[in-house]
């Protein structure tokens, strides 16, 4: 059958063509006009079918319309003789009939085939009508399928009893009535038809054990002549042989003869088959075992490399369990660790690895070390997981498996391959005492020049751990600390941890740890830095002190005895409702609950049940038993039974919002209400529930918790408990009164700052704290300490780089005197906040604050929450990367990121004032967005001060419809006050001068909506995302200069991450697939595949197929391509 073929240039005879470029489906519909010709083509009818073939297993789809029209189009091609484009036909309405309606109308057409001459026609109408058939229509043809059956001709005869094996599954009762022919066939002398007819008698009886076991051991005794009939009954053979005993009396198996028998079939796939089934079978005895041995053993120096595969991936399995049977195939293993084939080269050594004895480990070792750098990373994990079962099984050999553990650690492979010889080495020191000092000193060298972080940690994390108990701990400090110095800021945490580890366990390294832990206070990351400081004030120097406080070094570095969960919500519960006593741990429940306490909630959704704590949903009666439990009062109740779903007590947009849940046990009941106080003048304080159970006679109140205090829009719970007769079902109606004392706030201080109390991120909670602990309601007490005041709010006289300098030269020698500031210098410096940096050379992240580098949204996420007017927005979604407004060396140096919201946008202006002469106030950014309709502006947030080369930031926020990706082209302009600055004093002049200064156009664009999430295996996110919102069109994209140039263009203008390296298009590749992954706004995840195609005037073509969590969101990918 011809296809049609793209010519090829006579200097690109090496290039691949393929013959499918640049088919589209409206153009193959309107090429399947020709199935109506008058005068049929059968060369174009098949080309024309072999495109729709191709499109339909592209995944491309049809409507019912398109299908329906394309079918009735095909029917008219019965009237050809043309076999070849009749066998087309039928595979075409085979691909049809799931999509077409009325595929039924073809049934006469093909019962007619059925009836053909030709036998080519009768086994494919046979085919077709199975497929597309129903239960009604089947019962009219079935004397014909099974005169088919028993058909001299086996191509018939198959296609009959295949399509036997498809009808089983929708309509058994009528395949099981076809037995008696099916079993006729098996005794065809054809070797398909026997195949065919075996499976499909065995699949109509494979739920009768009595019939399968017949119906083997019939045919055991030599009636089957077909090899692939041979081994399906080998299979079915060994299981009858699982199902049935061994003989008390002769310790037979039953059929294992038979089994021995094949061993000597000159068919090998039957003898492998019955090799295999043997070495199978459960409790198999050397002397069963043997004859197997055999035949593999010359399995193994056959010239066919299926065979040698089979046979030592079989042997591979047999030394698992019966590593003496297989010894006498060493001989013949060790040829094959040079087989061409690195998979046999592979099994080959790891079976060598089980089988071998001690003498000759150190032969199998020199032949590995070679064969280890020609071979794929998963077959290298095979071998070194072998060689650490053989270590452990010589453990006298460790040096020699050590030291090929720790040379080949040093050679190149990926995470798993390094990963597999670190669990090894691991293992091997836990597991052989002598091995320890050599196996640590092997994974400092590997920490030296190890690319893998999570590596790094794990290998830091075990030196803690066993290096302080080995004879010398103190060589190791030196790997440890070069990890502090020259890696990133995850692993030199784990660096510090493990610095402590040693200082708390060996007090003689305590003084030199001492003094490098204290050179991590200065580390730029905040995690090393705060564990350095938490180890320097838990580990004292005095060794006494240690010893005597054995909980901090057991807190530190040993196990808890209470499951974290329940520590973390008994810590939580105090925090809310403090006391004059110190937290005790032993008021931590012990038992371990089956459901850790936070559960998978979509980010940003409310908790189940008003007033339910983040950490306490509504949702599971293990967290709320994990709740009652740390509560005193009803600790004693047993085990709760059930928690109710909560119930409303109060209408919407009420003063006080309470819900009730209740909770049931056997001999009690505990209400418990969830508050919220919805009026930011008010702080209530001793909040609990007076419930009357005048009408619940069954029950008495036992006791009640009532909450401390209930400040603004901060969930709270107080509780009631009643006792009733145990195991009985009480009821009755309780009614209940909101009780409290209400305290008047001053607006203008505390709802705001009580309300922060509640937010995520630490730096807004700590300034809530600081300021409601400096400022107090006595506004005398606040004049009488006004350097308080001053502090806080004022200006220092002395340069902040100073005061920063005199600060660290404090803490690195302290005294007991407290820090003075008048003893910082107050000499401005010639370059102030600015690190020693080239000239000229922008500080990276400009304008981020050191607080909030601009790298993460987590720490954008914590700056936009500590501003009022952009607090209420909701979960950020995405932060841009610096977009520059300004040219280089400018006077003004402007950049702007884009921080996008669910409905707003907020456009964050990083500035540097680079005029040393000029002080810029009331600095702030005016946005024409005329050009961006759907925007509208919101607030503004000022820079009060932009004093020079100091970063600051001005903010803008807009409106947009919530959940739209929004676009727009925003101008802007620079408006500020400009005040001179006498050089010699620093001063600036009272008197200054508005001025503007014109920055770059900003423009929002789809790809902002878009955050790049990749996914480890695409295949299988693709797969389990499922078809149901999956939609797939094609587009032209224009002339490009390359391949290459348009899949960097469509994935920069979707901005999601390109996954498995498909971004990378070889070098006069003429087609390629790109796979990208992503969340959308709305945290709807997506998976978009791209096929591109570039014919010889450069054209690219490009399908798009997308599948997303979300129907519109897949409309939304289709439409940012279809506008761009």
């Amino acid at each position: 059958m011809a296809l049609p073929l793209v010519k090829k240039d006579d200097d690109r005879d090496d290039e691949e063509y393929s013959p499918f470029l640049g088919i589209e489906k409206g153009s193959v519909l309107q090429e399947a006009r020709v199935f109506h010709d008058p005068q049929l083509d059968p060369r174009k009818c098949s080309q024309v079918i072999t495109k729709l073939l191709y499109l339909l297993n592209q995944g491309e789809t049809f409507t019912k319309v398109e299908a329906t029209e394309v079918f009735f189009a095909v029917t008219k091609l019965f009237q050809s003789r043309d076999i070849g484009l009749r066998r087309m036909v039928y595979l075409m309405i085979k691909e049809l009939s799931p999509c077409a309606d009325e595929v039924i109308i073809v049934t006469s057409s093909l019962m007619k085939d059925m009836n053909s001459k030709t036998d080519m026609y009768r086994a494919n109408a046979i085919r077709v009508l199975c497929r597309i058939t129903d239960g009604t229509l089947l019962t009219q043809i079935e004397r014909y399928l099974k005169q088919a059956i028993v058909d001299k001709n086996p191509v018939v005869a198959s296609a009959a009893l295949v399509s036997g094996f498809h009808l089983l599954q929708t309509n058994p009762e009528i395949v099981k009535r076809w037995s008696n022919e099916v079993q006729e066939a098996v005794q065809s002398r054809a070797a398909l038809v026997q195949f065919h007819a075996l499976a499909l008698l065995h699949q109509i009886r494979q739920n009768d054990r009595l019939a399968v076991s017949k119906l083997v051991t019939s045919l055991t005794r030599g009636t089957v002549r077909s090899p692939l009939a041979q081994c399906l009954l080998i299979r079915y053979t060994s299981q009858v042989i699982r199902e049935s005993s061994v003989s008390n009396q002769t310790g037979d198996r039953p059929f294992y003869d038979y089994l021995e028998g094949c061993l000597r079939h000159k068919a090998e796939m039957v003898i492998f088959e019955a090799a295999r089934a043997i070495t199978e079978l459960s409790g198999v005895t050397s002397r069963e075992l043997t004859p197997a041995i055999t035949v593999l053993q010359l399995f193994l120096s056959s010239s066919k490399p299926v065979l040698r595969f089979a046979a030592v991936r079989t042997l591979n399995k047999v030394a698992m369990t019966h590593p003496m049977a297989v010894t006498n195939c060493n001989i013949d293993m060790e040829s094959l660790i040079s087989d061409q084939n690195r998979s046999i080269a592979t099994l080959a050594i790891t079976t060598l690895l089980k089988t071998g004895n001690e003498s000759s480990v150190e032969r199998l070792m020199k032949q590995i070390t070679n064969f280890m750098s020609d071979i794929a990373d998963e077959f290298k994990i095979v071998v070194v997981e072998a060689i650490r079962s053989l270590c452990l099984k010589f453990p006298l050999k460790y040096r020699s498996l050590m030291n090929f553990l720790s040379n080949i650690l040093r050679e190149e492979g990926g995470f798993e391959y390094k990963k597999a010889i670190i669990d090894s080495i691991v293992i091997l020191i836990r597991d052989i005492p002598e091995a320890k000092e050599i196996g640590l000193l092997h994974l400092c060298e590997f920490i030296e020049d190890c690319e893998f972080t999570y590596l790094s940690t794990q290998i830091l994390h075990f030196l803690g751990i066993e290096g302080p108990k080995t004879s010398d701990p103190s060589k190791y400090i030196r790997y440890i600390y070069n990890r502090v110095i020259l890696e990133n800021a995850t692993v030199r945490a784990s660096a510090v941890s493990t610095l402590a580890m040693f200082a708390a366990m060996v007090d003689s390294l305590k003084p030199r740890i001492f003094v490098l832990l204290r050179r991590c206070l200065y580390d730029s990351d905040d995690e090393v830095r705060d564990r350095a400081t938490l180890y320097l004030n838990t580990i004292t120097e005095d060794s006494s002190i240690v010893e005597g406080n054995k909980d901090v070094k057991e807190f530190l570095f040993g196990s808890l005895d209470v499951p974290l969960v329940n520590l973390e919500t008994s810590l939580k519960n105090y925090i809310q409702e403090p006391s004059d006593d110190p937290f005790d741990i032993d008021s931590v429940p012990k038992e371990v609950k089956s459901q850790p306490l936070a559960e998978k909630k979509a980010p940003g959704k409310k908790p189940t049940g008003l007033g339910a704590p983040p950490t306490v949903p509504a949702s599971t009666v293990d967290n709320y038993e994990m709740l009652l439990s740390s509560i005193p009062e009803f600790s004693n109740f047993g085990r709760l039974f059930k928690s109710s779903a909560p119930v409303e007590l109060t209408e919407a947009e009420t003063e006080y919002a309470v819900n009730v849940v209740k909770h049931i046990f056997d001999s009690h009941v505990v209400f418990q209400y969830n508050c919220i106080n919805t009026i930011p003048e008010q702080l209530l304080e001793n909040v609990t529930v007076i419930v009357d159970a005048s009408e619940a006679e069954e029950f008495s109140e036992l006791a009640s918790k009532p909450l401390r205090a209930l400040p603004y829009d901060s969930p709270g719970q107080t509780f009631v408990a009643f006792e009733k007769p145990e195991g009985v079902p009480a009821v009755g109606k309780f009614s209940n009164m909101l009780r409290f004392i209400v305290k008047e706030l001053m607006i203008a201080k505390y709802p705001l700052l009580h309300g922060y109390f509640s937010k995520v991120a630490v730096l807004v909670r700590d300034r809530a704290t600081l300021y409601l602990n400096t400022i107090t309601e006595d506004s005398s007490i606040v004049e009488g300490n006004k350097d308080v005041k001053e502090f806080l709010f004022g200006s220092l006289d002395v340069p902040l780089v100073n005061l920063e300098t005199s600060l660290k030269n404090y803490i690195q020698e302290p005294s007991d005197d407290p820090f003075d500031i008048d003893s910082v210098p107050k000499e401005v410096k010639s370059q102030p906040l600015a690190e020693k940096k080239a000239p000229g050379k922008k500080p990276t992240g400009l304008g981020a604050p050191p607080t909030v580098p601009a790298s993460t949204v987590d720490n954008y996420e914590m700056l936009l929450s500590s501003i009022p007017e952009f607090s209420n927005f909701g979960r950020l979604f995405k932060s841009s990367a610096p977009v520059e407004l300004t040219e280089a060396e400018t006077e003004y140096a402007v950049n702007v990121v884009k921080h996008i919201f669910d409905s707003h946008v907020v456009f964050q202006y990083n500035c540097i004032n680079t005029i040393p002469e000029q002080l810029l106030e009331n600095v702030t950014v005016i946005v024409d967005a005329s050009e961006a309709e759907e925007f509208s502006e919101l607030a503004s947030k000022p820079l009060r001060a932009l004093p020079y080369d100091s970063p600051g930031q001005t903010f803008v926020a807009f409106e947009k419809p919530e959940g739209v990706p929004a676009v727009g082209k925003f101008s802007n302009m620079l408006r500020f006050i400009v005040k001179e600055v006498d050089p010699s004093t620093g001063e600036a002049e009272d008197d200054g001068v508005e001025d503007e200064y014109q920055l770059e156009d900003l423009e929002v664009v789809a790809a902002d909506y878009m955050l790049k999430v990749g996914v480890s295996n695409f295949r299988n996110a693709w797969e389990s995302m499922g078809p149901d919102y999956e939609r797939i069109d094609e587009y032209g994209l224009g002339p490009r200069e390359s391949l290459a140039e348009a899949v960097s263009t469509v994935i920069n203008l979707l901005g999601m991450q390109p996954c498995e390296g498909t971004e990378v298009v070889p070098s006069n590749s003429r087609s390629h697939t790109c796979l990208l992954s992503g969340v959308y706004i709305g945290n709807a995840k997506v998976l978009v595949r791209l096929s591109f195609g570039i014919d010889g005037p450069k054209e690219v073509a490009m399908k798009l197929a997308v599948r997303s969590e979300d129907e519109s969101v897949s409309d939304a990918i289709h439409d940012i391509v279809a506008s761009g």
